[in-house]
């Protein structure tokens, strides 16, 4: 149970309270608590950060794959597309891991907001 200020008197009252003790003004909409408008912020930005994940998941990355024939420059190219393959199998391992990240921040925020949302004063 909150404790707000009357707006007529600023008489410090239960956010239960229909009448305030003081003045006698009616409430006749009860004051919600902040916990609720904080629980949904954190929902909405859990579905973003899960949405963003998605998206970085499914925009697909090509990759550089190569070859050449069997003489020493070739070689020297072959060797060039192999370093460019794994330079950019170590930058799909970073994109994995940040999708994963996200999914979980995400997924941490919704459940954080469910919660700020289900004990909100009543």
């Amino acid at each position: 149970m909150a404790l707000y200020k009357c707006r007529e008197c600023g008489h410090e009252i239960s956010d239960q309270a229909k009448y305030c003790p003081k003045c006698g003004k009616e409430f006749k909409q009860q004051y919600r608590s902040k916990k609720f408008g904080f629980g949904i912020c954190l929902c909405i930005v859990g579905v973003l950060s899960i949405i963003l994940a998605l998206n970085i998941h499914y925009r697909g990355i090509s990759e550089y794959d190569r070859t050449y024939g069997g003489d020493a420059y070739t070689g020297i190219q072959n060797s060039i597309v192999t370093v460019a393959n794994n330079v950019e199998d170590l930058g799909n391992t970073l994109v994995s891991g940040m999708q994963i990240f996200i999914t979980i921040v995400g997924s941490v925020l919704i459940l954080t907001g469910g919660y700020f949302i289900m004990t909100r004063d009543k």
